[in-house]
């Protein structure tokens, strides 16, 4: 079995990438080159021994980058594709900036005509992350080397909306972020 998967680098795909791979499935994971993507999917990629694919996408660093990435895939008809997105929290964050909308799991099925899975399109960065503790031994290292930041390049801006929600993501099932920034 093969599993195709859309890989940021960020915490939610890293997650989801170790899971699949558990399941037994062969994963195959591609990328894109934006601030931290590249570097991070590189890092992940390395610590499941997965093959890391670069697709060749427009990059603005507009958070679009993800959409873009996924019309791409589907147009290069390489079957399903999996992503790692999560519900945003129903909680105040400190930040200024407007708080993404992000679509659940039935309007990315509708949207994408069944091509792509978003099993945690449901649920809460939280939630995810103590899926990974619960089920991946080497969650420590794919913690180490995700990222969350879309801001800044190799660093952590701290300000960000996904910044902040990685921050109430580990506060909320009580482990420090060991996330190297």
């Amino acid at each position: 079995m093969r599993a195709n998967i859309l890989l940021s680098g960020g915490l939610d795909s890293a997650i989801l990438s170790g899971i699949l791979q558990q399941k037994g499935y062969k994963v195959k994971a591609y990328t894109f080159d934006q601030a931290n993507s590249l570097t991070f999917a590189k890092k992940i990629s390395d610590i499941l021994n997965i093959h890391l694919n670069l697709i060749n996408i427009e990059v603005k660093n507009d958070r679009q980058e993800v959409n873009r990435a996924v019309e791409y895939l589907i147009d290069q008809d390489i079957g399903n594709i999996h992503i790692g997105i999560t519900a945003v929290p129903k909680i105040d964050f400190s930040i200024q900036e407007q708080i993404p909308s992000r679509p659940s799991s039935q309007t990315i099925n509708e949207l994408s005509a069944g091509k792509v899975i978003a099993p945690y399109a449901n649920m809460t960065k939280d939630k995810v992350l103590q899926i990974g503790i619960d089920c991946l031994k080497n969650i420590d290292e794919l913690i180490k080397y995700s990222h969350s930041c879309y801001r800044t390049n190799n660093i952590r801006c701290g300000e960000c909306f996904n910044c902040e929600e990685r921050k109430w993501a580990f506060d909320s099932v009580g482990i420090i972020d060991k996330g190297k920034y």
